[in-house]
């Protein structure tokens, strides 16, 4: 099982037809940590380490691979995405978190770099050990790739897609995030699965203070009114929750002091946008039905 986190490139340096399969040589600087029997993601194809050495290693791709991906054009010289498989007490970086935020962050950097924003984030020293250069971090309920950190600094580039279907054309220095490292898969699935593919940009139309807990009442898009239903989740600017007094275009969420004083739901208000994704299962679902 992999992450879609690239970790290293490899150097294709021979290549050897054997039957109707081909063997590569390749060169990396991984080369020293592998095992024989070990899986590794070449261009996203899983294959085994057949040998290895401290500079190169070996693989085998059997025909069937070679029907169904571009290594039937592979040559000396070429250049591959490497990543290892996943370690059973690491985190699930690319895909899932939980909607549980760990930190709120602060925006103190936005620049733009045409057709693109670099934004860095400042947090918590004592969540250091949670933000990883590649490794996968969900602002406001985006999932995004860290480009560059150090013990309370990030940096992560949104790319115009994102900025479109995302609230982060609103961030601003100064801006308060949610904040959530990927799943650890040695733990509980708390919250729900959230992938930090944002649907659609929602809007708090109403906010209730009911002193010992909040009513924020949202409006989205009626185009994902299938996506939403009593009681299900709802993950709003990457928190996990669940949603009541559900109609065609919105739906209300109950806030506890807990969730309140530890995300930017404190800052939010009447009028501003939120990122909103919907239901993994739901959407799958929906596909099926619609054949």
């Amino acid at each position: 099982m992999f992450t879609g986190i690239i970790e290293s490139i490899a150097v294709v340096e021979k290549v050897d037809k054997k039957g109707k399969n081909i063997e590569l040589k390749l060169s990396s600087s991984l080369s020293s940590k592998l095992r024989v029997d070990e899986s590794l993601s070449h261009n996203g194809v899983c294959l085994t380490v057949t040998s290895c050495d401290e500079d190169f290693y070996c693989v085998t791709i059997v025909d069937e691979s070679l029907k169904k991906s571009n290594f039937s054009n592979i040559k000396v010289g070429s250049e591959v995405n490497l990543e290892r498989s996943l370690v059973i007490n690491g985190r699930l970086d690319g895909h899932i978190v939980q909607g549980h935020v760990d930190d709120i962050g602060k925006c103190i950097k936005k620049v733009d770099q045409e057709n693109s924003w670099l934004y860095t984030f400042e947090f918590s020293k004592k969540y250091s050990n949670l933000i990883i250069e590649k490794g996968s971090i969900c602002v406001n309920g985006v999932c995004l790739t860290v480009t560059s950190c150090d013990e309370n600094f990030y940096c992560v580039t949104i790319v115009d897609e994102s900025l479109k279907k995302s609230n982060f054309s609103n961030i601003k220095v100064g801006s308060e995030v949610n904040l959530e490292r990927s799943l650890v898969i040695n733990g509980r699935l708390d919250g729900h699965i959230v992938q930090g593919h944002v649907d659609d940009i929602g809007k708090c139309i109403k906010k209730v203070d009911q002193e010992n807990s909040w009513l924020y009442t949202f409006e989205f898009s009626k185009k994902y009114s299938n996506l939403i239903i009593e009681k299900g989740s709802i993950c709003v600017n990457g928190v996990s929750l669940t949603c009541f007094d559900v109609s065609d275009n919105k739906f209300t969420v109950a806030i506890i002091p807990h969730t309140y004083e530890n995300t930017n739901f404190k800052f939010l208000k009447e009028g501003e946008a939120v990122n909103l994704e919907f239901d993994i299962l739901g959407k799958y679902i929906k596909k099926i039905l619609k054949g």
